[in-house]
């Protein structure tokens, strides 16, 4: 490639992300932002709409005089899925070059059909749509566990027992039909809850999730997601946690996960003559009669105490700005359930380790595995298409 070609190669591609990132901007602005002249920026806008990558997008008033135009990513350039795969359910939404949410669709499934269903619901969104399954260049499938990098096996979860010893990712990119790359879920929350946290200058958080179905955690690091060597970074399940009851198990050590599993903490509630039926209404109950019940008091404490356990090893290692607690356990005690987390920690950890330390609950809700699933599938699909720029015209 000449030097030209390279230059305008860089500069398409500059042009692209900051179109896709303002859309829709008018050239005036793509001029300030990408600091080429205004003859370089209306060539280039002229050279990225005849590639069919980006498209006028209405008129914005400008005071006295002609009013600008808007211009925007072409949304038929290309598409992606995000799909998110649980234990009984299966949701699928379709996203447009331009980054927009076209649809969703979900579909129940049971363990021995799980394939079946998740190209059942992809074939649901493609036909409610109107994109085309041909159209779709990746996915990015979010399911509860990891892929080992190296045999593609789903590492860390026992629900999907149809898949043990396979290679998922193979298994799904050839019977979808496109790359497909999957992606533990508690990272798809914590890039989700991440894009909300930029604004306020957050580049290192870590997000604790405590729910009846799982514990998992994830860490982002200068505003990118750390996922380690293996893809389990954050993986505290299985912490060995010997002085906290709960099931025995993995070599004979008890583990973080089962001293916050739903039957532990159950049985806390038993022990102060609690009788709940599950965590989640336990927790709720404990925290709506904190003031007035010492074994409410009791339970959230000793709730707490187990989840600060799990907090404390990753302050400990990433020393973050932010620790986002996220799940049904903290929906369920809310901002309670967060200070009893926090004040465990001040009183586990010295003041110099806690005191610029920010906490938060999850922002994100029902929807936010899809969310940060399609975040990364939009952003891998853009990276693609932007890839040659105008230099096929």
């Amino acid at each position: 490639m000449s030097a030209p070609a390279q230059m305008r190669l860089r500069n398409d591609q500059a042009a692209l992300r900051l179109i896709a990132d303002n859309s829709p901007i008018a050239r005036s602005e793509l001029q300030d932002l990408i600091g080429l002249s205004k003859p370089a920026v209306t060539d280039l806008l002229a050279r990225l709409e005849r590639a069919g990558l980006i498209e006028p997008s209405g008129l914005r008033a400008s005071g006295p005089g002609p009013r600008a135009q808007l211009w925007a990513i072409r949304g038929d350039a290309g598409a992606t899925a995000a799909i998110d795969l649980r234990h009984d359910l299966v949701e699928v939404a379709l996203y447009d070059a331009a980054g927009r949410e076209r649809v969703r669709a979900r579909r129940e499934h049971h363990s021995s059909d799980t394939l079946d269903t998740v190209v059942a619901a992809l074939e649901d969104a493609c036909a409610e749509s109107g994109i085309a399954h041909g159209e779709i260049s990746e996915a990015v499938v979010g399911v509860p566990g990891a892929i080992d990098p190296a045999t593609g096996h789903l590492l860390y979860t026992p629900r999907f027992l149809e898949w043990t010893g396979v290679n998922v990712v193979e298994l799904l990119s050839t019977r979808l039909g496109f790359p497909v790359d999957i992606e533990n879920d508690v990272n798809l929350l914590a890039l989700a809850e991440n894009d909300l946290r930029v604004e306020q200058g957050i580049t290192s958080a870590v997000f604790l999730w405590v729910d009846t179905v799982g514990l998992g955690s994830a860490v982002v690091l200068q505003g990118h997601l750390h996922r380690g060597n293996s893809g389990g970074a954050g993986e505290i399940d299985y912490l060995p946690t010997p002085d906290l009851a709960g099931p025995v198990d993995h070599g004979g050590a008890s583990d973080l996960g089962g001293a916050l599993d739903p039957v532990t903490i159950l049985g806390v509630g038993a022990r102060y003559g609690r009788s709940e039926r599950s965590a989640r209404d336990l927790i709720a109950a404990c925290a709506a009669e904190y003031r007035e019940q010492d074994s409410a008091r009791a339970v959230i404490q000793e709730t707490a105490a187990r989840i600060a356990r799990g907090a404390v090893v990753l302050i400990t290692v990433i020393d973050p700005q932010l620790v986002i607690l996220g799940g049904s356990y903290i929906d369920a005690g809310g901002d309670l359930l967060l200070t009893r987390v926090r004040d465990e920690v001040d009183r586990l950890l010295t003041r110099d380790r806690t005191g610029h330390l920010s906490w938060a609950r999850q922002a994100h809700r029902d929807d936010a595995i899809l969310t940060g699933a399609g975040q990364l599938a939009v952003a891998r699909l853009q990276q693609r298409v932007f890839a040659r720029g105008s230099l096929d015209n």
